[in-house]
């Protein structure tokens, strides 16, 4: 709301804009040849009806990417008075038609199988899906229009994943100052009697509550409501940023049993440096892993129960013997 131009910081090639009642939408170019344009959406303002398209209905201050249509080949924005609109070619997009995988196909064309096995290991070094080095013509999943359903929302925002106000890693706490900026969308829970829940707990804490959408001056004494509470259940913690910084790499957000050392080697140096860099003994090591590598056991039993248990009738007899089981694995922890 101001009367002077101000110049929007953070975009480049922008190939098309449209302006909204009280929000934007630009059309960034990525690549651009023989005339066609694999565009990148970004959105910003005002979004009390999700107009910005982002999973939420906090306010952006400045354009954030949307993406909901990352695997979309948008041609043209429009912008409403609370809606957006964006226009695709309508052609699948396939895995050759990625930039960063288009020099691995042409070295492959020219050079043979000779390179086969050296493009697939540079590949996996740039951390780009090797296996699709053999099917460069397969269609790429998560494409709007493929299936009649909404855009899939990718996740959260880098940070946004925990709660704003108990953040402590330096990257991530950046981000969330740019994001918050002199002004912030806070939101008024009804349900819980808050009148100050940040963006990340109204979308993970209290996403089926009613809420109210509350744009001020941000005042730097109020914090989260939620986490001050003790009810949070996104709290930001060491443990849990080790963990999701390698769950994050993985397609389906989780973590395998060998991949519990790699989580504890970073817990181990924040540890130790905690200690003014007094090395943890190999015992303590042993012992962490140990009891890592059982809590995931655990837990997967209990996952494996829930199962059994939405089955009904036809699992009650397999759930019988888990539990069976780890009644005789107790008995035998408390023996030892």
């Amino acid at each position: 709301d101001r009367a002077d131009p101000v110049m929007i910081t953070g975009l480049r090639s922008v190939c098309d804009l449209a302006c909204g009642a009280r929000h934007s939408v630009a059309l960034v170019d990525r690549v651009a040849s023989n005339d066609s344009t694999d565009g990148e959406v970004y959105t910003w303002g005002y979004n009390d009806h999700g107009e910005l398209g982002l999973g939420d209905c906090a306010v952006r201050l400045q354009p954030h990417k949307v993406n909901g249509l990352l695997n979309a080949d948008v041609k043209v924005v429009s912008a409403g008075h609370k809606h957006t609109l964006c226009v695709t070619d309508g052609i699948a997009k396939k895995v050759r038609d990625l930039p960063e995988y288009q020099e691995f196909f042409n070295l492959l064309h020219s050079e043979g199988m000779l390179v086969y096995d050296a493009l697939k290991k540079a590949m996996e070094d740039k951390g780009l899906n090797s296996e699709f080095l053999d099917t460069p013509d397969a269609i790429l999943p998560g494409q709007p229009g493929l299936v009649n359903h909404a855009c899939e929302y990718e996740g959260a925002e880098p940070g946004m994943q925990y709660c704003i106000d108990t953040i402590k890693d330096p990257d991530e706490n950046e981000f969330i100052m740019k994001l918050r900026g002199p002004y912030e969308t806070t939101y008024h829970c009804i349900r819980c009697r808050f009148t100050h829940v940040c963006m990340a707990c109204a979308r993970h804490c209290h996403g089926r509550h009613p809420v109210k959408v509350n744009f001020k001056l941000r005042h730097y004494a109020d914090t989260c409501q939620c986490c001050e509470h003790d009810i949070c259940n996104i709290r930001w913690s060491h443990v849990r940023h080790e963990f999701d910084k390698l769950a994050l790499q993985n397609d389906d957000k989780c973590i395998g049993i060998d991949q519990i050392q790699d989580v504890l080697d970073g817990l181990h140096e924040d540890i130790e440096e905690r200690r003014g860099g007094l090395p943890l003994t190999s015992k303590q090591k042993e012992d962490d892993l140990k009891a890592g590598v059982d809590a995931m056991h655990e837990r997967n039993k209990r996952r494996k129960e829930e199962l059994l248990e939405a089955q009904g009738e036809n699992g009650d007899e397999e759930l019988q013997k888990l539990r069976e089981n780890r009644k005789k694995e107790r008995m035998a922890q408390n023996e030892a």
